[in-house]
């Protein structure tokens, strides 16, 4: 079997020189700023504007919040960029920087959806609740299973349904659009289908080392061992947001 990096998805692809030169930009200006500094600002910054979307009285209000939002889920990229632009000064890399921008993303998807959810309950839109529940309780799966491939060696395949910027950009409609108990339901089974999809063929994927979706053996030891970090904190994490999933499955039927 050929040894392969991860990819990519076609969109990262397209959009790294302008990360890098964001993060190359950022490093000069604040040169003590860490990778994992502005993961967490970035990760505390989306859940403030996203708050405000679902508070603004009034759907103009909610313009300057969207806009916020997405800026700082475009600029997911930029902090893999800032880490090894340190990691090139100082000499010294730090495994632990993927797991934290990868649990800080986990951490705002899956609180959006149950953001969502919590909006339903409220409304008393049962169905939409429960949609969006399951879509948070299903946000890290993907990822969950990336790293159990990786941390075994093996490169899964990247489909264009399952990139975080798809799910960023339904997430940010849901809260945006989703008063609308309609649009709250498609968007949220959007969303739940995709974890499903994308989750369901990476855990495929490890079950044979032979299956069309294993591009190869991975050729990166730092790499391995970021994933062999990632999969038991993802592992955790899941558990974590099938408990809040299931106390809001729980108030949305008490109620």
């Amino acid at each position: 079997m050929s040894e392969v990096n991860p990819q990519n998805s076609q969109l990262r692809e397209s959009t790294k020189d302008y990360f890098y030169k964001t993060a190359d930009l950022l490093h000069k200006t604040f040169p003590n700023l860490t990778a994992n500094q502005l993961t967490m600002g970035r990760a505390l910054a989306t859940v403030v504007s996203s708050e405000a979307i679902v508070r603004s009285s009034h759907r103009r209000l909610r313009i300057p919040s969207s806009l916020g939002y997405i800026a700082f889920e475009l600029a997911d990229g930029v902090d893999g960029h800032l880490a090894r632009i340190r990691d090139i000064d100082d000499n010294s890399p730090s495994l632990r920087g993927n797991l934290y921008d990868t649990i800080s993303d986990k951490t705002v998807e899956t609180y959006n959806c149950f953001r969502v959810a919590y909006r339903s309950i409220e409304s008393g839109d049962n169905v939409g609740a429960t949609i969006n529940v399951l879509a948070g309780i299903t946000s890290p799966l993907p990822a969950l299973f990336r790293a159990k491939a990786e941390a075994n060696n093996l490169v899964v395949k990247e489909n264009g349904l399952g990139t975080r910027p798809v799910r960023s950009a339904l997430i940010g409609f849901n809260l945006a659009l989703g008063e609308n108990k309609h649009t709250t339901r498609i968007l949220g089974a959007s969303i739940l289908a995709k974890n499903i999809h994308t989750a369901s063929t990476r855990f495929m994927a490890t079950r044979s080392e032979k299956s069309k979706l294993i591009l190869g053996t991975l050729d990166n030891d730092t790499k391995q061992l970021e994933a062999k970090l990632r999969y038991p904190a993802l592992a955790l994490f899941s558990v974590a947001s099938v408990g809040v999933g299931i106390n809001l499955l729980k108030k949305n039927y008490k109620k």
